[in-house]
């Protein structure tokens, strides 16, 4: 296990904490301790969530930049996420001062994501000249919708906790201990995660669908194509506001 990334089991839960001050950025070493730790986590039976903290002043902000132009050292930051994503544990980003391009984009591969009040976050990347890489521009919008994620992105200003609340993009905010209190959202996340839908299941409803209305067909299909790719839960939380 690196030394930039620590790893315990509190209450059958397992707490992976980011420790590469000053901001935690994300950088090779940090990037191949969440690999191995969220295998360690996997391989342990009576681990049955998993928390992303970040240790010292700040969840990660960032990527590295001294690695910026060199050769990419694997695991990259996309694959990171996606493994973070595609894990059978419930995963909690439990957020402090800021969760800032690669540091938001671990947190949107979470399925939970607990903030203190003071915290803020954002994809900079463009003050950079970049584009958020690690899948940003895909996760962000599919919360919080597409006006919020232009301004967001092209503009690089960070929003705070309450903002993003409001977006759906943070799902609560921690009245007093982050870390207590994202292990009693595991524990009840845990004992709700859904099933994963098995694919002919899709297949089948869109062909129905599509029998009785072809315009409100396409429209379902993208529904299903999108819980079949990304998960029921996700799927739910997008249009929980509109159905």
């Amino acid at each position: 296990m690196s030394n930039v990334i620590s790893f315990e089991v509190v209450e059958n839960t397992a707490v992976i904490t980011f420790n590469n001050p000053p901001v935690n950025a994300l950088g090779h070493a940090v990037r191949s301790g969440i690999v191995d730790a969220l295998d360690k986590a996997n391989n342990n039976v009576n681990v049955k969530a998993i928390i992303l903290i970040g240790g010292g002043r700040t969840f990660p902000a960032g990527a590295d930049i001294t690695e910026f132009g060199g050769p990419l050292l694997e695991p990259g930051l996309p694959e990171v996420v996606n493994l973070i994503e595609n894990q059978t544990l419930p995963v909690i980003a439990a957020i402090h001062g800021t969760a800032l391009g690669g540091g938001l984009e671990i947190a949107l591969g979470a399925n939970f994501r607990i903030a203190t009040k003071e915290a803020k976050i954002g994809l900079p990347e463009v003050h950079l000249g970049l584009l958020p890489g690690a899948g940003g521009t895909q996760r962000f919008p599919r919360i919080a919708g597409a006006k919020a994620s232009i301004e967001l992105m092209t503009s690089g200003t960070p929003i705070r906790a309450s903002t993003a609340h409001k977006l759906g993009v943070i799902d609560k905010i921690a009245n007093d201990n982050l870390l207590s209190e994202s292990n009693i959202n595991c524990s009840v996340y845990s004992a709700h995660t859904l099933k994963p839908i098995n694919k002919e299941s899709v297949i089948n409803i869109a062909k129905e669908v599509r029998k009785y209305n072809q315009e409100i067909g396409l429209v379902m299909m993208g529904y299903l194509i999108n819980i079949f790719i990304y998960g029921i839960e996700k799927f739910a939380k997008d249009v929980s506001g509109i159905i």
